[in-house]
């Protein structure tokens, strides 16, 4: 049976196998619990910020996990990777989008979801790199002058 990609909970299902890990070796590489993975496959829970950002880390494209929109992976391996062996890492400023999620969980609408909220956050920070006001190198760097 196919992953529903309709779905958080499908896409996250479809990634993970797309990218050659079981549920148990994900969770070493992303060091999010296994039993956290299959509510999010179980469709019971959603990601966190912490969750994302690790999940990006490993290449996996956060806006199309939440939405679907987009290309799946942030970058394409190169070469067939072991699931024993960690993917290449996105280059994103973490701190920066770290930021922009606390900042839209702060300022979410009441009975805003999870997902919702998350979604404005990447949306956010893609404008900041749009825009260059920040660089995937850090705060402050792009061609606004430093914004600390």
């Amino acid at each position: 049976m196919l992953d529903d990609l309709n779905t958080l909970a499908g896409r996250f299902s479809s990634v993970r196998k797309h990218m050659g890990f079981n549920q148990e070796l994900f969770a070493k590489q992303t060091g999010i619990p296994k039993s956290t993975i299959q509510k999010y496959e179980g469709g019971h829970r959603e990601p966190g910020s912490d969750a994302l950002a690790a999940l990006s880390r490993m290449g996996i494209n956060v806006n199309w996990l939440l939405t679907g929109v987009g290309e799946m992976l942030l970058t394409t391996p190169t070469a067939a990777h072991e699931p024993s062996q960690p993917l290449p890492r996105a280059k994103i400023n973490e701190d920066a989008l770290i930021a922009a999620f606390v900042g839209m969980m702060q300022v979410a609408a009441p009975g805003e979801t999870p997902k919702q909220t998350a979604t404005k956050a990447i949306q956010f920070y893609n404008y900041l790199l749009d825009q260059e006001m920040i660089t995937t190198d850090g705060i402050g760097k792009g061609k606004m002058g430093n914004a600390a």
